[in-house]
């Protein structure tokens, strides 16, 4: 099972009922979230959601981090995992800056990792940007990824979700939400 950990305060995003449905798509979830338990698939995913830092003794994994975070000045990350950031967020960037841990930066400037190209109700497409190694060690070169929705999603949930897919999965060619 792969551990994908989302981290922070609520931003009234709902950014963690995104990624569950959007993992459950790819492979199947299981979510852990304060006061609750879902299971949805094969279960290839376990997103823990959390405002506390966590502990993470995982061999690797995801830290997805959301757009507001608590005071974490005591916070390690192993640099076997991969963060998952906005471009915008100053204070995960500052907790990430000299780590040594492989980030993934999502935005939509031409600095970002990932990044939207086009969207509308059903479809769209995500940018990569810059080459990525997965965790098997392939390297994906910059593309164009389509994407397809079932429901309107926010772009930061689209963009976290896809680098997950990205770094674990062996078909990229379409990436479903």
């Amino acid at each position: 099972m792969i551990t994908v950990v989302l981290f922070g305060e609520d931003d009234g995003l709902k950014i963690g009922g995104q990624l569950r449905s959007a993992l459950s798509k790819n492979g199947g979830v299981v979510h852990i979230y304060d006061g609750g338990l879902f299971s949805h698939g094969c279960d290839r995913f376990l997103l823990y959601e959390t405002v506390v830092p966590p502990v993470l003794e995982t061999e690797n994994g995801v830290i997805i981090f959301k757009n507001r975070l608590p005071d974490c000045s005591d916070f390690s990350i192993p640099t076997s995992f991969t963060a998952v950031v906005g471009s915008e967020n100053s204070a995960a960037l500052r907790l990430l800056k000299n780590s040594g841990i492989n980030t993934i930066s999502c935005g939509m400037s031409a600095c970002d990792t990932l990044s939207l190209s086009s969207i509308d109700e059903h479809s769209g497409a995500v940018s990569l940007q810059r080459t990525v190694k997965t965790v098997a060690g392939q390297e994906l070169l910059p593309r164009e990824i389509p994407v397809r929705l079932v429901e309107p999603l926010d772009e930061y949930a689209i963009l976290a979700a896809c680098a997950v897919v990205l770094l674990y999965s062996e078909e990229t060619d379409l990436i479903q939400f």
